[in-house]
């Protein structure tokens, strides 16, 4: 082969241009890097780009690309970096990618490059996330929301007890001292009360879905008010909204399922022990939520700390409990 004519090298590979304007084409394109190395017939040693004030000057700017992944964004000064990430298991198909040069942004899916990067095991718990996550959000959206004043609560409430018949009383009163589930007498609720014993629960669900992933240092972005528990969430830390949400929750509870008894009265039994178990869970790992955890920074990461591990388990914990609050609940309903 000859090596007359127009060449650049970059390492170990060598490419043929047909002439200086091709050259100059490759360098306006970015084709060229101020790196490589060109000769022509007129000058036949090897050369750097950069030394070159014409070819240098036609390259463009160098590109410059951004990673976002929800409000966070990371600056990286090529793709083989965001690959590097990706082989780490940083980067996800749903994170965003900018570049300067086509002042687009691509979600990481569609850019192949990087999808071949990323772990097979982060994408399969990723759609495990989604598919847990559509589920939840699809049993909450099954859940039609009405408001109901206390006063008629209370009223309805009133009806109920007037409409209970002797033997009904006799009954309760036999369980209460005998103390079995065999003739507890199930009292069917009226729609305003089981709405009122609801309504909470799906709020608190749809509380934790927002700032289940909130990391320390974070606050609430946006409206967040849990209208049945009448608790504005807006600006909260993670740990003021748990704190105040279990607060409300204590105080519902206390009023519709006092105790396991009532609850089985109501039918609701499966619900009060699911509540029981998400309110005790905040209760005794509440210290947890919310640390700061200096060696869980990271580099690029603007300064936001993870969470820490025992926070992290925590969460899945109570993500877990959340949905069985949510299946109780729509067995109560039907």
């Amino acid at each position: 082969m000859s090596h007359d004519g127009y060449w650049v090298r970059r390492e170990q590979k060598k490419f043929q241009a047909n002439s200086w304007d091709t050259l100059c084409q490759w360098a306006r394109e970015g084709r060229l890097k101020l790196t490589d190395e060109y000769k022509t017939p007129e000058s036949p040693q090897w050369r750097l780009v950069q030394r070159d004030p014409m070819l240098s000057s036609m390259i463009p700017e160098r590109e410059q690309l951004i990673l976002k992944r929800g409000d966070a964004t990371y600056r990286a000064p090529n793709y083989e970096l965001i690959q590097e990430w990706a082989k780490k298991g940083q980067v996800s198909p749903d994170d965003m990618v900018y570049s300067n040069y086509t002042q687009l942004w691509t979600a990481v899916s569609e850019i192949e490059a990087i999808m071949q990067c990323i772990p097979q095991l982060v994408i399969t718990k990723l759609e495990q996330k989604k598919a847990r996550r559509k589920n939840l959000e699809f049993a909450l959206d099954d859940h039609q929301q009405t408001e109901v004043s206390v006063k008629v609560v209370q009223e309805v409430d009133l009806d109920s007890e007037e409409q209970q018949t002797e033997e009904q009383q006799t009954e309760e009163q036999q369980t209460e001292e005998q103390q079995t589930d065999a003739i507890i007498p199930i009292l069917k609720p009226s729609s305003a009360i089981i709405q009122e014993i609801c309504a909470p629960i799906y709020d608190v669900a749809r509380l934790f879905l927002v700032i289940k992933d909130l990391r320390p240092l974070d606050r609430i972005k946006g409206e967040c008010l849990l209208k049945s528990l009448k608790l504005d969430c807006q600006g909260m830390s993670k740990k003021e909204a748990f704190s105040e949400a279990i607060l409300a929750l204590k105080k519902h509870q206390e009023l519709y399922l006092s105790n396991e008894l009532s609850a089985r009265s109501l039918g609701a039994d499966e619900v009060f022990q699911t509540l029981m178990s998400f309110i005790e869970s905040i209760e005794q790992e509440q210290d947890v939520i919310g640390n700061l955890d200096e060696e869980r920074f990271v580099v690029g990461n603007q300064n936001r700390p993870k969470m820490t591990p025992d926070e992290a388990s925590l969460m899945i914990k109570l993500q877990t409990i959340v949905e069985q609050m949510i299946q109780a609940v729509r067995a109560f309903k039907q």
